[in-house]
């Protein structure tokens, strides 16, 4: 007869205890996985917990956001300055931009309210780099018509680039500053990984 958790062996020299078999799939013992489970599972506990957001991350990731727009809208800016060319994959970095700008100035910190200041900072450094852009050839077009040095800061700049925004935005312009804002928002999402209870095997 067979105990409990064991078998005897067929030349009756005592039980001999089951072995813990690899996965046909993985080739990893369920006591192999168990014990790799024990050693990931408290430092990605303790990587989640160290990300998650607190109300004294969001100053910091604000000035982060603030920061990020205004280097990566210049640097769009100037970059379409230079090229003669829109560019519509460094709107793109912006949001990229955006989203580290805040990740790092809030200490590694991510959530929800985090993800809203990553999305207006991205949104913020794309107008900022179009109005870089436009203040620009439109000083430019003054200049050569009417012999007249305005600044980039003149009220007549930003009355029209309000006026026409419609202009300034295409169509190729919104798609990249979607993309812009999705990747503020992926980089910003928390981990989904919860530091509570533990798994099993």
């Amino acid at each position: 007869m067979t105990t409990s958790g064991s078998l005897r062996s067929k030349s009756g020299r005592g039980p001999t205890r089951r072995r813990s078999r690899p996965s046909s799939k993985t080739g990893v013992s369920t006591a192999q996985a168990r014990s790799l489970l024990d050693t990931v599972y408290p430092r990605l506990a303790r990587v989640a917990e160290d990300r998650r957001y607190t109300g004294s991350a969001l100053g910091p990731g604000i000035a982060g956001g603030l920061i990020a727009a205004v280097v990566g809208g210049f640097l769009w800016g100037l970059i379409v300055i230079l090229s003669g060319y829109e560019i519509g994959i460094a709107a793109w970095g912006v949001g990229f931009l955006a989203g580290f700008g805040v990740v790092r100035f809030a200490g590694g910190a991510k959530g929800t309210p985090l993800q809203v200041v990553a999305v207006v900072s991205s949104v913020l450094g794309i107008v900022i780099g179009k109005y870089i852009s436009y203040a620009y050839f439109f000083k430019q077009a003054v200049s050569d018509r009417f012999d007249v040095d305005i600044s980039y800061f003149d009220s007549e700049i930003f009355r029209a680039f309000r006026e026409n925004l419609g202009d300034v935005f295409g169509g190729f312009d919104l798609i990249w500053a979607g993309f812009a804002v999705v990747t503020a928002w992926r980089l910003t999402r928390p981990s989904g990984f919860t530091s509570r209870g533990r798994l099993g095997v």
